[in-house]
């Protein structure tokens, strides 16, 4: 499954970082758990990984309590305001 690791991350294409940050949220809201629930966000990082930036966004599921990682390529809008 894309985006669960910094070597498979979601690459997000926007124009700046406010447009990015919208583009994950919105990514992870679409998204579901296996078990059909809905993901809360519960701390979100940057990281870098072989030179270059990622958000890794940690969720749980509101149903079952599942937690995961969300890794999400921000290399084309990092630093644009």
């Amino acid at each position: 499954m894309s985006g669960e690791s910094a070597d498979n991350p979601i690459v997000v294409m926007a124009e700046d970082e406010v447009t990015g940050v919208q583009m994950e949220y919105m990514h992870i809201e679409a998204e579901r758990c296996v078990c059909g629930g809905r993901w809360e966000v519960l701390e979100q990082a940057l990281i870098e990984h072989e030179g270059k930036p990622y958000d890794q966004i940690r969720v749980r599921c509101q149903r079952c309590g599942l937690e995961r990682d969300f890794f999400f390529d921000i290399s084309a809008f990092y630093g644009r305001l």
